[in-house]
């Protein structure tokens, strides 16, 4: 009797995925947006790998062209989120506006390398500050009620922290509330030397401006509005009330 065995093969195939490199960075952030010189600054941002592998790196952080700094990132998993802050110190930085940015080394065999780079928000460095203002007396003693045809004193303090000396234009416009301007002044000094100053000004209140809660709005300029000034620090309100006679 003849046997006859069949035998049959079976090739078993295995499909292998070529790797992914792939990091990003998906967020930046930072404390601060309008700051002093002198002052520090955080600046976090999220990376993401979004490759197959881990990855070793470096991250670096800018204002403008500058380097604010460089971390260096070791077996950074994949598909992980990872926070990093970066602290600028901004002593001997100008006074400006400065967009910061961020950006991650391209690792080896990584293709999509537009979301290496990010660009964060504007981060405007100031050299002045207004501590305190006040409305008060001519002594500066704090004052809330003024009658029409009289005098309202502010009281303005300022922190210098910059280096040089600054010069320095104050303005105050008072309005009435109805939201009038009844009163602007413009007061020059120069040259405002390092530290805290303390100045006080006057405005008169007009006889047609209407009785109740009024506002004063305290700015620091550069220079004169008509020559070009620009502020130097965020604009104060401090109220205080007309009375009428």
């Amino acid at each position: 009797m003849l046997l006859t065995i069949c035998v049959q093969t079976v090739n078993i195939g295995f499909e292998y995925a070529d790797p992914v490199h792939d990091i990003a960075i998906v967020h930046l952030e930072s404390s601060e947006n309008i700051t002093l010189i002198e002052s520090e600054v955080n600046i976090t941002l999220l990376l993401e790998n979004q490759g197959t592998e881990y990855e070793t790196f470096n991250v670096h952080t800018f204002y403008e062209n500058c380097t604010i700094g460089n971390l260096s990132v070791s077996d950074f998993a994949p598909s992980s989120v990872e926070a990093l802050t970066f602290i600028w110190n901004t002593s001997c930085v100008s006074p400006s506006d400065y967009v910061v940015s961020a950006e991650a080394d391209i690792v080896l065999g990584e293709t999509d390398i537009a979301d290496n780079f990010y660009i964060g928000r504007t981060i405007t460095l100031i050299p002045i500050e207004i501590v305190e203002v006040v409305v008060c007396d001519q002594n500066g003693n704090s004052q809330f009620d003024f009658l029409y045809q009289t005098t309202a004193f502010v009281k303005v303090t300022v922190n210098n922290t910059a280096i040089k000396s600054e010069k320095i234009v104050i303005t105050i416009l008072a309005m009435d509330e109805l939201i009038v301007p009844i009163g602007y002044v413009f007061i020059e000094y120069e040259p405002v030397s390092n530290g805290i100053w303390i100045f006080i000004v006057g405005i008169y209140i007009v006889r047609w401006a209407f009785a109740g809660l009024a506002t004063m709005h305290v700015s620091i300029l550069t220079d004169y509005p008509a020559s070009g000034g620009r502020s130097l620090c965020p604009t104060v309100l401090e109220e205080f009330a007309i009375q009428p006679l």
